[in-house]
């Protein structure tokens, strides 16, 4: 019984000495590296109520140890020993990996974090949710704080986690989060990347309204990226950039061939202008030029008829005005070549048909192979019909056995030779000598001048209905000048834009490769340092990471809603020990 007794006695000794403050470690302690976990408990809006660290030290030899931050209150979590706290200054001893808590002076994070509530429109306090219904709006802000270290904003990655009943939650919708299932309820995750600032918003019908509490964590970003192989691909960009060079070659060989037909089609549309006034000109003159060869037929009836009657002396001012009559006919004619004769030049201008319809076919293909917009096929189509136009054009012409201008020149020097040889057989009448000669003569001109006359008739009836039918053909010629001008203008702008577009893809692999190592660059954080969120003082920083949680939206209850920190992970033996504090 005595050595129970003394048994127990000599535990309960240990126990008290090993309650007692150790001081006897050697002064210079050594750590590898310092862990530091910041805790912050956020109002429903995100701002800061209290924050507080969890410090970690993972010790090499063990001895007195000195840490930095301005804490309102320190807490040891390892074990018995006291801590002191004093200037923005902690000083322990510890001979094994130790923990201790700090209450934090100020409660600022590296990020300004801002979460409104919205419900049917109406933007309304957290408190004043509780038990509601209706549609709701929740948007969640994120901003830099610059009055910290940009370290954390630099390199850290923001973690959002809201939690949803789907009893209370209906139709969520949250474009940029990614949603996960937590047993019953619905998780939606949103992502903060490093330098970026955020707005996400959640949508929902709610019944009833109730929340959890809002996670948030901060962590380094840590994206690991293996430098793909681009070889092949680049070979593929290459041959994509040879291929837009083609199609600048072709679409510029377009535009010049497409230029030298919109000098072909003006000049055929001022030809057929020239040719129409002509024809206009010649239509109103027709009736003038009918009248007077009735005139000169009437005169030759006459003047045949009256000697028939009376074979005696004629009156020769009746013949007189029979030369220059005819000499009239036969300046109009000329004037009337004129014109004809700038359209059948024009016509001859136009060039032979070299393109095939599978020519046309091959261009549509191309045109469909690199996707050209609807303009372009518009104005090919148009550029198509008038090239069809102007080969018809040609071929009319072509088949035309006889110059119209050499059929005028014809008619015009008969009547020439008519009125001279009226005036050369007058002048022979002086004795009047052959006056029965001069009869026969006339008699025999006047019905060769009626067969004349008839036929004028008739070839003014073909002018007149010739340019009546011809005012058609050259408001064709002159929509196809007018046509092949624009389809000039958009081959140029397509030309210029695949130009534009040649020179933007000249080095497209070298580019690529460019945008893929600034891409990589851009997630790339290797270069980042640990440093202390609570002091710069503090040395061989490992890992700094923040856990916040708002407060919820929920009724009153007896939980206890603070983060878990490691102190509710101690050990059996230093639980036995709290029992003596």
């Amino acid at each position: 019984m005595r050595i129970k007794r003394t048994i127990g006695l000599l535990l309960s000794c240990l126990l008290i000495v090993a309650t007692l403050p150790m001081n006897v470690f050697a002064a210079g302690g050594k750590y590898s590296s310092k862990d530091e976990v910041i805790y912050g408990k956020l109002d429903p809006n995100g701002n800061v109520k209290n924050m507080y660290v969890v410090n970690s030290f993972e010790v090499d030899k063990a001895g007195e140890f000195t840490d930095y931050g301005k804490y309102s209150s320190v807490r040891n979590l390892t074990d018995l020993t006291t801590i002191d706290e004093n200037n923005n200054k902690v000083t322990f001893e510890a001979e094994a990996d130790f923990h201790y808590q700090g209450e934090l002076e100020k409660k600022q994070l590296p990020w300004d974090i801002s979460i409104t509530y919205k419900l049917d429109g109406k933007e309304m306090k957290p408190e004043d949710l509780l038990g509601e219904s209706g549609d709701l709006e929740i948007q969640i802000e994120t901003t830099a704080n610059k009055e910290i270290d940009q370290t954390f904003v630099d390199y850290y990655m923001l973690q959002i986690g809201v939690m949803f009943e789907p009893e209370k939650f209906k139709n969520i919708q949250a474009p940029e989060a990614t949603e996960a299932n937590e047993g019953k309820n619905k998780l939606l995750n949103f992502t903060v990347l490093p330098e970026q600032e955020e707005v996400f918003i959640i949508s929902a019908e709610v019944v009833d309204l109730e929340m959890e509490p809002i996670d948030i964590s901060a962590v380094p970003a840590s994206i690991g990226f293996d430098s793909p192989d681009t070889d092949e691909l680049a070979e593929e960009m290459q041959e994509l950039a040879d291929a837009i060079e083609e199609i600048n070659k072709g679409v510029g060989d377009l535009s010049s061939g497409v230029s030298d037909l919109r000098g072909g089609t003006n000049a055929l549309s001022e030809g057929s202008n020239a040719f129409q006034s002509g024809l206009t000109e010649l239509k109103h003159s027709s009736g003038e030029l009918i009248d007077g060869s009735q005139e000169i037929l009437n005169a030759f009836r006459d003047i045949s008829g009256g000697m028939e009657d009376a074979p005696g002396v004629p009156d020769l001012s009746e013949i007189e005005v029979i030369p220059e009559g005819l000499r009239e006919a036969a300046k109009e004619l000329h004037n009337l070549n004129d014109g004809l004769g700038a359209l059948e030049d024009s016509i001859k201008d136009i060039p032979s048909g070299t393109i095939s319809e599978d020519d046309f076919h091959e261009l549509y293909g191309f045109l469909e192979e690199n996707e050209a917009n609807e303009d372009i096929r518009k104005v090919i189509d148009e550029l198509q019909a008038t090239y069809v136009a102007a080969q018809k054009v040609k071929a009319i012409s072509e088949e035309i056995p006889v110059s119209i201008t050499n059929i005028n020149n014809s008619m015009a020097e008969t009547l020439e030779e008519i009125a001279d040889g009226i005036e050369a057989a007058m002048e022979d009448l002086t004795l009047l000598d052959d006056v029965a000669e001069l009869q026969e003569g006339l008699t025999t001109m006047a019905s060769e001048y009626e067969t004349f006359h008839n036929g004028l008739v008739d070839y003014t009836n073909g002018v007149s209905e010739l340019a009546t039918n011809y005012n058609e053909l050259n408001n064709g010629t002159n929509e196809l000048a007018s046509g092949v001008l624009d389809l000039e203008d958009g081959v140029k702008t397509l030309h210029d834009g695949t130009k534009e577009l040649q020179d933007a893809t000249r080095d497209l692999p070298d580019q690529f490769q460019s945008e893929i190592d600034e891409f990589i660059d851009d997630f790339d954080f290797s270069d980042y340092e640990p440093v202390s969120f609570v002091s710069d003082k503090n040395e061989n920083v490992s890992v700094v990471q923040f856990v916040l949680q708002t407060e919820g939206i929920q009724k009153d209850d007896d939980e206890d809603d603070e983060p878990v920190t490691e102190e509710e992970s101690k050990t059996l033996w230093q639980r036995f020990l709290d029992l003596f504090r």
